[in-house]
């Protein structure tokens, strides 16, 4: 008997041509006829065949393991049990299709591609020369795989009244690449706060109010597992000041120079303020919000410094002005 072909060219012409083909084969010559005339056979020729009908190896069936898999894990196909009516040993060789089209996988594993893959294996019985019918399990689709997050964080992590909370995830993962999308549950004092987006509109919480988030992923398909973030506390907001100027602008050495500007405080605090003139860097003696002519002339640079405090905090701002030339008066005639 010829010397068996190599496994992979067996396999090949195996898939291509034999499964659920036919593996009859006939002879003219064999020992079968022979056998029925007397002249010698026992009914089976050389060739292993039993009336002119090649006696192949056989399997009951094959399974597909596990019943849901997801990208990356480890699929088992486990061959039944094998027989040969030759009473040869029996090898299972190991085929592997992913949606239609063979793969390179020729053991009894295989590890599961993309989600939506259509994956069937099929169990291959040989004795010697003689391959059976490959017996087929699946198909199995694999299915989507949920995101994961380590955890969630909130900034800023010292926060004010003043700010805009944002929640992010940690850690985030999706096996199968998907873009993924966060819905959040957000709590002040653990109370439920805000809507579903991911951020919290600053003057929700105030001084004082901790807040906390839960934040949940989502890859079109599965939500992962919801994670909350460490809560924050809220802290003091600085008082704001807008609109500082000084008038008029331009300005004259006979001017009288009044500071402008509009104070508040997020935290809704009580304010004081106080002021502080310099002309060319040198401090004046003015505390008000007004610098009176006679103090400056021509070309000075005059500087008003406005500081308004709410108890805890305080803001600086400061606003310059170049006095400018003061035009002459015409003589009145008469």
């Amino acid at each position: 008997m010829p010397a068996a072909p190599p496994r992979a060219l067996l396999l090949l012409g195996l898939l291509l041509a034999c499964d659920g083909g036919d593996k009859a084969g006939s002879s003219d010559t064999g020992g079968g006829e022979a056998g029925a005339d007397g002249g010698g056979g026992d009914g089976a020729g050389d060739g292993g065949t039993d009336g002119g009908e090649l006696q192949l190896p056989t399997i009951d069936g094959a399974t597909l393991s596990p019943d849901i898999a997801f990208i990356g894990d480890t699929l088992t196909c486990t061959p039944g049990a094998t027989s040969d009516p030759l009473g040869e040993t029996v090898d299972v060789l190991f085929a592997w299709e992913v949606d239609g089209a063979l793969t390179d996988d020729t053991g009894p594993t295989a590890i599961a591609p993309a989600r939506g893959a259509s994956v069937r294996c099929g169990a291959i019985p040989m004795a010697g020369e003689r391959v059976g019918d490959t017996a087929w399990a699946g198909p199995l689709v694999i299915s989507n795989t949920a995101p994961t997050a380590a955890g969630a964080e909130i900034t800023p992590e010292v926060p004010s009244t003043a700010d805009r909370l944002s929640c992010a995830a940690l850690g985030a993962e999706d096996a199968d690449g998907d873009t993924l999308s966060e819905s959040c549950a957000w709590t002040v004092n653990g109370a439920p706060a805000g809507g579903a987006a991911c951020t919290l509109d600053a003057g929700v919480a105030v001084r004082g109010d901790e807040v906390g988030c839960t934040l949940t992923l989502s890859d079109g398909v599965d939500e992962a597992a919801p994670v909350t973030s460490a809560a924050v506390l809220i802290g003091n907001a600085a008082p704001t000041v807008s609109g500082h100027a000084l008038e008029p602008d331009p300005a004259g050495a006979g001017d009288t120079i009044t500071a402008i500007w509009t104070a508040a405080d997020p935290d809704g605090d009580w304010i004081t303020e106080s002021h502080a003139w310099a002309i060319n860097g040198a401090p004046q003696g003015a505390t008000g919000d007004t610098l009176w002519p006679g103090d400056f002339v021509r070309g000075d640079t005059v500087e008003h410094t406005l500081t308004v405090d709410d108890g805890l905090t305080s803001t600086i701002s400061v606003v310059v002005l170049t006095v400018s030339n003061t035009a002459p008066e015409a003589p009145s005639s008469g």
